[in-house]
């Protein structure tokens, strides 16, 4: 028998993601792995460094660095094994400075994109070393929470008290709205939350309050939605985060659910995994959520907030 090239088990893996039909490539959950613990405020009004306020999302880099945006209005950047590494940003409106960040997001050469939600209606871009590199303010977005960036750039926005999603090239310059319109009918939102693209562009939307994910092509045409108010697989409470993998898989943090479904992008169950409470495989309220290239979970709770919990996946 032949052996697989990497190409064709590259077009096996795709093939199983746009199908129904499990496949054995499938990546699934195996082991919770660690529990990145934080030093949490005691109130005293002291500002320390090392002290996470309420940690909202994540993203993690290529050498495991992970980003998390902070009520403190910063991002704290800490190292694979949760050491304290930097500061970004600083409290204020002003470039470089961050009002009740929100939503982050790298690029391929790991710049870092920070949303400033609570009136600041704007997007921050910085190096991964802290230096600020440019703010995009736009009229067409309020009180901006997800954020994404696709291979070319582009950076995509949602907007909650707008009840849209604004997409940028990568200078800021406008390209697009989709929504805008208050409502439950095709791309209407009530309260959009996370934002996330795949591979063939389309933008996966979810909305806290409508309670499922839309879906559109490249162009901000609606194509279809997933799930809806429930507690059953396939159906969410408040979802907050969506996050597209290196693979194509989609996640949503199921945040009143208290846990994470992983599906095919045509709304197929993969994994749901996560229950009520503070023990490895349970959260409470959880929002922030990034998948690495090597395929592990990293999860935030915004109730239960002094760490990020990480799962491991394998394949079958």
């Amino acid at each position: 028998m032949k052996k697989l090239t990497l190409l064709s088990l590259m077009v096996v893996l795709l093939f199983s993601v746009s199908c129904v039909k499990p496949d054995v490539f499938e990546p699934v959950l195996k082991s919770f792995t660690n529990t990145v613990a934080f030093y949490m405020s005691t109130g005293d009004g002291v500002y320390d460094s090392q002290i996470i306020g309420t940690a909202n999302d994540i993203a993690v880099d290529n050498a495991g660095r992970m980003y998390i945006t902070d009520t403190f209005d910063r991002v704290v950047v800490l190292d694979s094994d949760g050491n304290y590494v930097r500061i970004i940003g600083s409290p204020g409106t002003g470039d470089g400075e961050l009002n009740n960040p929100c939503g982050i997001a790298l690029d391929k050469n790991g710049n870092v994109y920070v949303t400033s939600y609570f009136g600041a209606n704007h997007v921050t871009k910085f190096s991964n070393t802290g230096t600020f590199l440019m703010k995009i303010s736009d009229a067409h977005i309020e009180n901006p929470t997800g954020i994404t960036v696709d291979d070319s750039g582009k950076i995509y926005v949602a907007g909650t008290d707008s009840n849209n999603v604004v997409v940028w090239d990568k200078n800021g310059n406008f390209l697009l709205e989709i929504g805008g319109t208050s409502g439950t009918g095709n791309g209407e939102f009530i309260q959009t939350c996370g934002v996330a693209v795949d591979q063939f562009g389309r933008i996966f939307v979810s909305d806290f309050n409508r309670d499922d994910i839309q879906v559109f092509d490249a162009s901000g045409k609606f194509l279809y939605k997933i799930g809806g108010l429930g507690t059953e697989v396939g159906e969410f409470t408040d979802p907050t985060n969506v996050f597209i993998d290196k693979i194509g898989y989609l996640y949503v943090s199921d945040s009143n659910n208290d846990r994470v479904q992983k599906m095919r992008p045509d709304g197929t169950n993969v994994i749901t995994f996560g229950e009520p409470g503070t023990a490895n495989n349970q959260f409470q309220q959880i929002f922030g959520l990034f998948v690495d290239d090597n395929l592990s979970i990293y999860v935030v709770d915004e109730v239960d907030n002094d760490h990020i919990k990480i799962f491991k996946q394998g394949f079958k």
